[in-house]
């Protein structure tokens, strides 16, 4: 009996540590497999640091795509990716093997943040964001001179990419709080093209009304399609106008065969100083026209401030302070049979405006704008 006990304690003892061999397998090699996993990775992270910090983009995108598929949790791949996906979105070779690259930057960057656990992207994530628009619109607006055919590439990639889906992807450059008047938003204009419009934004020596109206007036040049389409048929409503009104259908009529511009108008600082004294003086005395209360001849004025003469005119408005109305009345010119506002207005060779709106002791405001080539 005891001979046999002691070989039961014996196979016991055996099994036992046969169970526990087995078990501290199972338990350490797993934890060996990850932990081999975790320095690959890392080497893989330097790796890509070094070509990001190199500027290597088309060996690192490879290697991002690479490293992609052997970490999916890990968000530094998809950030390299996008990365060089945003870098050589013009480069033809890069799309012609990657179709649409813009739209990979926004996968990729979907992606890094879903797995963004460990903190490569994380608070940097929604700048970076902000960046990349902010690159496109700028390559947008270098081409503002050719006009919105060149600069709609990028200014479309900005409204597909960052359509306001979510807070991560709301755009900088598709809002409505910039367009010249509140009451006239319309969602045709919510989009990055018409921001280029807003000329002055920047300028510090103009009115916020002076602004809108520059605003206003490249929205109608720089698309006079959109603006017959949305703007003019909703005033025509709005206004409860019909056909018979003469002057309002003669502005349907020309701005529905317009050609766009393919400059804006931009604001010009001494051309606003001729604007000013005009409207000043207009203003104080209480007169109307294109004379000096000196007599004055406009033209004479206008070159006094540029020391210059050539190619100019200007636009006259009395009686209301609204951008938009002011434009418009400009642009219905009614009772102007020779329609001379609005001529000057959708005139495309005027490149340079200045506009200042000052108070007038009869109407209340008056507007003077001037314009030259």
């Amino acid at each position: 009996m005891s001979k046999l006990k002691g070989l039961e304690d014996r196979s016991y003892a055996s099994i036992s540590f046969f169970i526990f061999l087995i078990s501290v397998l199972l338990f350490s090699i797993p934890a060996k497999a990850a932990d081999i996993d975790e320095e690959k990775y890392l080497k893989t992270e330097i790796v890509l640091k070094e070509l990001l910090a190199k500027k290597a983009y088309k060996v690192l995108y490879k290697k991002a795509v690479k490293a992609i598929k052997s970490f999916p949790k890990k968000s530094y791949p998809y950030y390299c990716a996008a990365e060089v996906a945003f870098q050589l979105k013009d480069d033809l070779k890069f799309k012609k093997k990657n179709k649409k690259p813009l739209e990979l930057v926004r996968k990729y960057l979907t992606e890094a943040k879903k797995c963004d656990k460990d903190g490569k992207v994380g608070t940097d994530f929604i700048s970076l964001l902000e960046s990349y628009q902010k690159k496109i619109y700028d390559d947008g607006l270098k081409l503002q001179k050719d006009g919105f055919t060149k600069g709609d590439l990028h200014f479309n990639s900005i409204y597909k990419l960052f359509d306001n889906s979510n807070a991560t992807y709301t755009s900088l450059y598709n809002s409505y709080q910039d367009l010249p008047d509140s009451n006239y938003s319309y969602k045709e204009y919510n989009h990055p093209r018409y921001r280029i419009c807003n000329t002055a934004k920047n300028v510090t020596y103009m009115t916020e009304e002076e602004k809108r109206m520059l605003y206003f007036m490249n929205l109608i040049r720089m698309d006079p399609s959109t603006f017959y389409k949305v703007f003019l048929q909703a005033y025509k409503k709005d206004r409860k106008l019909n056909d018979t009104d003469e002057y309002f259908s003669s502005l349907m009529r020309d701005v529905s065969t317009a050609s766009p511009c393919k400059e804006l108008l931009l604001p010009h600082e001494k051309l606003y100083n001729a604007a000013t004294f005009h409207a000043l003086d207009m203003g104080k005395t209480g007169k109307a026209g294109h004379e000096s209360s000196d007599a004055t001849d406009p033209f004479k004025r206008i070159e006094r401030f540029l020391d210059k003469s050539g190619a100019m005119a200007e636009n006259c408005q009395y009686g209301s302070s609204n951008p938009v109305a002011v434009v418009m009345q400009l642009m219905i010119d009614e009772g102007v049979s020779s329609l001379g506002h609005r001529k000057t207005i959708m005139n495309c060779s005027y490149k340079n405006v200045g506009i200042a709106q000052r108070a007038h002791v009869t109407y209340g405001s008056n507007t003077v704008m001037d314009f030259i080539y």
